[in-house]
């Protein structure tokens, strides 16, 4: 599972980008990961793009778990945002099941099929480069 990464101190937005196909395990290892970085404020915009996913096994189980950590870690002094951009039926149907997972949270999470979208959606010019 190639995931690239890059945080923008100036959009204080995470970019995210998977893919190839990614196993459960891969998924977990992930975020798992992620809920450890503290050089990366939890309150910020988050761009995750799955345009390139090929395949995956991820189970409900790991998505939920996933759900409920991250739920945990939110906070609620400054405005969260996190946009998945999911054109396939896979990858837009495990974010949708992600997004449910998390339940009331303080960060608002969307999923959308096109990238434009999404990058109107968290206030982001529309040539921002992700990774």
């Amino acid at each position: 599972m190639p995931v690239e990464q890059r945080w923008d101190e100036k959009l204080r937005t995470f970019f995210v980008a998977v893919s190839g196909p990614v196993s459960d395990q891969e998924f977990v290892d992930f975020v798992m990961g992620l809920a450890k970085r503290d050089d990366i404020p939890t309150a910020r915009k988050e761009l995750v793009d799955l345009s390139e996913l090929e395949r995956t096994d991820v189970e409900a189980d790991s998505l939920r778990e996933a759900a409920v950590r991250f739920r945990g870690l939110d906070q609620t002094v400054f405005e969260s945002r996190v946009a998945v951009v999911a054109p396939s039926d896979i990858g837009f149907g495990l974010a949708r099941m992600y997004q449910s997972f998390r339940g009331d949270s303080t960060v608002e999470f969307e999923v959308f099929r096109a990238r434009a979208a999404a990058l109107e959606w968290l206030g982001l010019p529309s040539d921002t480069t992700a990774v």
